[in-house]
């Protein structure tokens, strides 16, 4: 988010919770389901009626924004109401505290000082006489653009030769950790060997440069792939 989007303030909620015991829930751990002509639903953890009507083992709440007069009844604790079949052990609907708060977490993502433009990540471009591949193993040369100095950070990428079809890559997946402070951008060059892996490499590949953080495409080249024999001996 703060990344990709270069957001500032993030709010981090999820859904309310529930209670889930994995033994089966023991007879003393629920009560006898209370009946009545003005009762509207049932649940295991709670129970809707038209009447104001309750025992002291429950808990009585008006729902204030109905039409009409709603009120929904709840066991104390984690007690059951009890009902037939399967289902108890995992329940929500009551008023303990996980099932009725809901967590959020707020982070705020603060630049660096006297720098009041975005944080991003540095970029990166490829360098290379030629988008062809001729032989099982080749180089290229990956030049981080900027250096990583004020709202500059530092980026993971991974790099890798890929069957334009299928997605699968074809050579060995590199990590590059661009973090380089060098003002001169020949400073900031890093030269990287890919190793084909396949036997018959398809004859268009595309070489792909991602961020290793969230995996999105930062670069995407189309390249010629002509391999006469791959050499399973390395350098020898």
């Amino acid at each position: 988010m703060c990344n990709s989007l270069n957001g500032t303030h993030v709010l981090i909620t999820a859904d309310h919770g529930f209670l889930y015991q994995r033994q089966p829930i023991a007879a003393a751990e629920k009560m006898t389901l209370p009946i009545g002509e003005d009762i509207l639903e049932t649940n295991r953890r709670y129970l809707l009626r038209t009447q104001a009507t309750h025992s002291p083992d429950t808990l009585l709440f008006p729902l204030p924004y109905s039409e009409n007069p709603i009120n929904i009844v709840v066991p104390r604790g984690s007690v059951r109401f009890a009902k037939q079949g399967a289902g108890s052990q995992y329940v929500h609907g009551g008023a303990t505290l996980q099932e009725v708060c809901v967590p959020i977490i707020k982070y705020h993502h603060k630049r660096a000082k006297g720098d009041d433009s975005p944080a991003r990540k540095v970029g990166v471009q490829i360098n290379v006489r030629a988008r062809r591949v001729t032989n099982n193993r080749f180089r290229l040369s990956l030049i981080q653009t900027d250096p990583v100095k004020g709202r500059w950070r530092a980026r993971p990428i991974t790099v890798a030769l890929y069957d334009a079809e299928t997605g699968e890559a074809l050579t060995d997946v590199k990590r590059v950790e661009l973090n380089s402070t060098a003002e001169s951008p020949s400073d900031r060059e890093f030269a990287q060997t890919l190793t084909v892996l396949v036997t018959n490499p398809p004859s268009r590949a595309d070489l792909i440069v991602k961020d290793a953080d969230d995996d999105s495409e930062l670069l995407k080249e189309s390249w010629t792939v002509s391999i006469g024999i791959i050499n399973d001996f390395g350098d020898f």
